[in-house]
Formats: C-alpha cells, sequence, structure tokens
C-alpha cells in the first residue's frame, strides 16, 4: 500500500510473503508541506509504481520501482483527487482534479511516459476513480460541481496512442 504518514511523507508498506511483515519504504519526503495526501499505487511486471500529490506545491507527481531504487518526477498540475489504472501494455492511465478551476482531467500514457490529456469536465469537485476495461477503455467516475455523480468514457472505440494530437478518446460525460 502506498500513503501519507505522519510525517507527511510519501511512504510504501510492502508485504513480504511470510506472516504479518511489512517492508517499510520512504520514497519521498518534502522539505516544507505535505506529500502523500492523494496516492494510488498499481503493480506491473516491473514493480510498483505509484501516483501521488505533492499538496504544498500543487504537483502530481508519479514514481516507479527501479533496481536501484525510484524513478520519476512531476507529471501534472493539482492538489487532490487523482485515480490511476494500468492499461494491457502496463501504461499509466491518470485522472486528476485540478484545484481552483475544478478540471477534472484525465492522461493516457504510453511507454515512453508520453502522454495526451484532455478535460473531462470544466465543474468537477474530484471524488473521483478511474478503471479500465478489458479493450483499455477509460470509465471514469466522479462528483461533479452540481452534485451529481458523473460517469465519462470514450464514446468509440477509437483510441488513439499518444502523444499523437487529437486527445486519448473521444470522450462522452453524462450524469451518473
Amino acid at each position: 500500500i502506498s500513503f501519507g504518514d505522519s510525517s507527511h511523507s510519501l511512504t510504501i508498506a510492502k508485504g513480504q510473503g511470510q506472516g504479518n511483515q511489512f517492508m517499510i519504504e520512504t520514497i519521498d519526503s518534502p522539505a516544507t508541506g505535505s506529500i502523500g495526501i492523494d496516492t494510488d499505487i498499481e503493480y506491473t511486471s516491473n514493480g510498483a509504481e505509484i501516483t501521488y500529490t505533492n499538496f504544498q506545491n500543487n504537483e502530481i507527481k508519479h514514481v516507479e520501482e527501479a533496481t536501484n531504487g525510484w524513478t520519476g518526477g512531476t507529471l501534472f498540475t493539482g492538489t487532490l483527487g487523482l485515480s490511476m489504472a494500468m492499461d494491457s501494455s502496463e501504461n499509466p492511465h491518470i485522472v486528476w482534479h485540478i484545484d481552483n478551476v475544478n478540471d477534472i482531467m484525465y492522461a493516457q500514457f504510453d511507454s515512453s511516459m508520453s502522454f495526451m490529456d484532455v478535460a473531462l469536465d470544466n465543474n468537477g469537485v474530484g471524488q473521483l476513480d478511474n478503471e479500465l476495461d478489458s479493450n483499455d477503455i477509460p470509465h471514469v467516475v466522479y462528483l461533479g460541481g452540481n452534485g451529481d455523480l458523473m460517469y465519462t468514457t470514450c464514446d468509440n472505440t477509437s483510441v488513439v496512442t499518444p502523444p499523437t494530437t487529437g486527445g486519448p478518446c473521444d470522450i462522452d460525460v453524462s450524469p451518473g
């Protein structure tokens, strides 16, 4: 699991397979402020990938487990509300909320971490989740600005592989 600990650092706890033993590792620590208020972790054949917030700097960050530690960096502007899903090629699809402008954003990455992003809604308030179906089509739910539960997905099957122009897919937003 990934979480923000009491020192406001991003931490991961991994089971060791025997008994109730966990390996606890700090991945990122802020000079000031809070890291890891929102986290999402997915496992690939190479290890863990974590998307998380650096609340103090208004950043969405992403790290990948590597043989010599963790690699990654800042992806986007945003604070609270994020969700990540991995497609069948182990590429992340991330949904996040940009506070103060209330944008709900979606990004689809390729193997080099190049991405296309698109605003799903300009009046969303967060509380979101992102899952992919067996065809790697995203399905996103979130709380809309009017208090409705909103659902969005691609409205066709012509998913464009990033980073070409035109976005990851045609998005159709409707109340849930």
